[in-house]
């Protein structure tokens, strides 16, 4: 935790003046420290602004001005972990402190509260923390975003939620987004449920306690806490019912167990990161724990361990090779996550077959285009089901303030980067003999055929040699002349510019690659700086047009697409079947088909000259893409998916 800001919640949920008490111990610590914010939450009957005028009219020490006043005695709950759940909304700083009736603030908590250190928890220090149970520690800080990753409270607990969550966060390896604070002077209190939520604790992290060596030691010195206490007969029924996880299990552990999103790949100018957060956020606002782990940090891989032997929902990777890593005693990696688990592919499956191919467990594929899920289920065996999931597109902040009305500065603006196809043809001269005198055939069909699936031109290309193959090599052989697909997907995008700016069309590109194009010094291919995938919405809302080139899907749809018509821009594309039924052109999208490209530009030229028309898709599209094409409509869509696969 990172941030110096802190708002101290005083949650006041009994009728009793107790809460008054919690709020002066916070007051006298203030100094006017601006970097501290103070709320007072009233879940019990509305009274609390009042009560407090009147209990400090002779206490100057109570700073009314510094307390924001918050009423939710409107709802009702049943525990302090949904109290608290609500509470955190309020919060303005992502650094929290709740704190309940009588809870009082000792001298120099605040400023323990606003350290910044990272907390490392070592297996000593966690196994201290079962130990010691609620003894741990006095006070807890949270990190108010980390709370919707991990469940925040949790609401089947009837006391020690902030116990509970600790002990949480630091198996999910949050463990530096949660400060605990010891005091002499307060300790939690103990109650007879308190050790249902050890026996609990000990359910829900028995893999990893027993791996580690602790589970026998946390087991018996909780039972002798139990029986100092009288009760250990209740906590053996409840360590039996969790550790053999009955429904009494289920029951408090239901929802708790998050989505666990890897992100990480720095490939298309971030746009991967882009789509794992924003859909992240998607989920979350629906109330859908999600853990976000970058697979690119440090902490990340060496407690990769650790991350596997938690519970999950289920795990998604960003086109990701993850699940198919060997492990030193030759296990696949995903195998070690007993959930199902997405492999989010953007590209067609040809070029991650490698990834798809292995006997890794409930294995899902969520793919941009429909013609996709046919193959996958024809060649990836190992694949349980694939459905087709185009990414979703975003609104750019000069959209958002200027609300659709951004000035024009760009007739036709292309967001993609310039790959020479002439490379790729040095590359297939390099293949083995079969595999390059295939490459060559597939390249010649493509540029013939440009309609053509990839597994359609590779069929094709068989049948004329006479050459069988089984379906294993044939998804091999796909896979080893994917330079063919890439070759031929440069050629007709380098085709497209051409024309459009041999035409007399300016078109402006971003980013030093179009410098090494041989159109490069033509007057109307505009050549900017390098952006990034924010900007480039920006750039999108300041065009006329927004051109989007297939990489070789025609099922799918980009996120290109939805991005232009979110940013109120003309979206030209070429033709494919998703588009063509779900869209219709001179409506909301303009296409064109890539058998006859030398049309293209005449239908550029109407578009361009007529402001009406311009305006007329525009606004269309962004109807279009803002009901159907958003990551709220993309998360709605994965929670039926979750919900039929764990029917």
């Amino acid at each position: 935790m990172d941030e110096k800001n802190l708002s101290i919640i005083v949650i006041k949920s009994e009728m009793s003046s107790s809460f008054y008490e919690t709020l002066m111990s916070v007051c006298r610590q203030l100094n006017y420290n601006d970097n501290i914010e103070v709320i007072l939450v009233d879940a019990v009957d509305g009274t609390a602004y009042e009560l407090c005028r009147k209990y400090g009219e002779d206490d100057n020490t109570l700073l009314l001005d510094k307390v924001r006043f918050v009423d939710i005695s409107s709802q009702i709950f049943e525990n302090m972990a949904q109290i608290k759940n609500e509470s955190v909304k309020y919060a303005a700083n992502r650094r929290v402190l709740i704190l309940t009736d009588s809870q009082i603030l000792q001298e120099g908590i605040i400023e323990k509260c606003l350290l910044t250190d990272r907390i490392e928890v070592s297996d000593d220090e966690l196994k201290s923390y079962y130990n010691a149970g609620t003894d741990a520690f006095s006070y807890l800080v949270a990190d108010r975003d980390m709370l919707s990753s991990i469940g925040g409270w949790n609401s089947s607990l009837a006391c020690n939620e902030d116990y509970e969550l600790f002990i949480r966060a630091c198996n999910y390896n949050c463990h530096d987004k949660f400060y605990p604070i010891y005091s002499d002077e307060y300790k939690y209190p103990v109650f007879k449920e308190t050790f249902l939520v050890y026996a609990y604790i000990l359910g829900k992290y028995a893999s990893k306690l027993r791996n580690s060596g602790m589970f026998n030691d946390v087991l018996s010195n909780w039972f002798i806490q139990a029986k100092n206490y009288g009760i250990e007969t209740y906590f053996e029924d409840c360590a039996k019912n969790m550790i053999g996880r009955t429904e009494c299990f289920n029951a408090i552990d239901k929802n708790m167990n998050p989505v666990l999103m890897f992100y990480g790949l720095k490939t298309c100018n971030g746009t991967l990161n882009s789509f794992a957060l924003e859909f992240a956020q998607a989920l979350r606002n629906k109330r859908i724990n999600v853990l976000l782990l970058n697979i690119d940090d440090d902490n990340t891989t060496e407690n990769i361990g650790k991350i596997i032997l938690n519970d999950y929902r289920c795990v998604i990777g960003m086109q990701t090779g993850l699940y198919t890593e060997r492990l030193e005693n030759g296990q696949l990696l995903g195998n070690l996550f007993k959930c199902p688990k997405f492999n989010y592919v953007f590209d067609h499956p040809l070029y991650v077959s490698w990834s798809l191919m292995l006997p890794v467990n409930d294995l899902y594929v969520l793919q941009q285009d429909e013609t996709y899920s046919e193959y996958i289920t024809k060649y990836y065996p190992y694949v349980k089901k694939s459905w087709h999931f185009p990414p979703a597109g975003l609104i750019g902040n000069l959209t958002k303030t200027e609300n659709g009305k951004t000035e024009k500065i760009y007739d036709i603006s292309f967001i993609a980067t310039y790959n020479d196809y002439r490379e790729r043809l040095d590359v297939i001269k390099n293949l083995p003999d079969n595999i390059r005198k295939i490459s060559w055939h597939m390249v010649n069909q493509l540029k013939n055929h440009p309609n053509q699936r990839a597994e359609e031109a590779l069929e094709a290309v068989l049948e004329k040699k006479k050459i069988t193959l089984t379906e294993h090599e044939f998804v091999v052989t796909l896979h080893k002349s994917l330079e063919a697909v890439r070759t031929v997907t440069f050629y007709i995008r380098e085709k497209i510019i051409k024309t459009l700016i041999e035409s007399g069309i300016n078109v402006d590109v971003f980013g030093d690659s179009w410098k090494k194009s041989p159109y490069a010094d033509n007057k109307n291919l505009i050549i900017h700086d390098d952006i990034d995938f924010e900007k480039g919405l920006d750039i999108m809302a300041q065009s006329r047009i927004s051109l989007n080139v297939m990489s070789w899907h025609k099922g799918g749809m980009t996120e290109r697409i939805a991005n232009a018509m979110l940013n109120y821009s003309v979206c030209v594309t070429d033709e494919t079947s998703y588009i063509n039924r779900h869209f219709v052109a001179g409506e909301n999208i303009v296409t064109f088909n890539l058998d006859n490209i030398d049309k293209l530009p005449d239908k550029i030229r109407t578009v361009l000259q007529d402001e009406n028309l311009q305006k007329y898709i525009e606004k269309n599209a962004y109807k279009k893409a803002l009901s159907e094409h958003t990551w709220d409509n993309r998360s709605d869509y994965f929670m039926n998916i979750l919900g039929e696969i764990e029917k």
